[in-house]
């Protein structure tokens, strides 16, 4: 799960740099704790993305 949150952060910093992006990323973090999280900005919108969390999955499809 390391390098898919390295990953995820990596795409996201691109995006930072993209002038010509659709949606404006800032603030792009990756967050090394017992949950592996990247955290960022999408249009004043945060984003909280957490890897190999069961719980989240069961939630989504909660939600759904």
């Amino acid at each position: 799960m390391e390098i898919l949150g390295g990953d995820v952060c990596a795409v996201l910093e691109r995006e930072y740099q993209n002038m010509a992006a659709e949606f404006m990323v800032k603030d792009v973090q990756l967050i090394w704790a017992e949950v592996k999280l990247v955290k960022c900005l999408v249009q004043n919108i945060v984003v909280d993305i957490s890897f190999n969390q069961l719980g989240g999955l069961c939630t989504l499809c909660f939600h759904e």
